[in-house]
């Protein structure tokens, strides 16, 4: 599973509108023994957005450190091969650069995308010659119809 910034800046903030579901959310994510990961850029975002919505740097480091110790929690690396992918994904499906840069990384390891911006996916499927998957990337956008773009 590929887990969206968003969806954390809203458990660190308690007068988020998503707080309480992000947070349970979180909460079931650390029973199940689930594995998550996100793009490195995750911590930047969270951190931005921390700081500019509570006026307080120090909230966004803390949540950066906090947000490093949740368990199996893998940060993925930003290679050449998934800003690639990630702007060819920008391009094709009209996404924002960071949103495509988290549906870039759920593609490749074939993993739900969970998120809250109707930017944001739940599914992405890529074609891969050694699994005989279909040759269109399906994406389905959350509150949205299911969009299928041939790469």
């Amino acid at each position: 599973m590929v887990v969206g910034a968003s969806v954390l800046v809203s458990v660190y903030l308690t007068t988020d509108k998503f707080h309480a579901s992000s947070r349970a959310w979180l909460m079931t994510y650390i029973a199940s023994m689930d594995t998550m990961t996100a793009p490195s850029i995750l911590l930047a975002e969270v951190a931005g957005a921390i700081a500019r919505r509570t006026g307080n740097p120090a909230l966004g480091h803390v949540a950066v450190q906090q947000i490093e110790r949740i368990p199996r929690l893998t940060l993925a690396p930003i290679t050449i091969a998934a800003v690639r992918l990630a702007a060819s994904l920008a391009a094709d499906l009209q996404l924002k650069g960071a949103d495509a840069t988290y549906v870039a990384v759920a593609a490749r390891r074939r993993a739900d995308h969970v998120g809250r911006s109707t930017a944001e996916t739940r599914e992405l499927t890529r074609d891969d010659p050694s699994t005989n998957r279909s040759a269109a990337h399906t994406l389905t956008r959350t509150g949205e119809q299911d969009l299928t773009v041939k790469p």
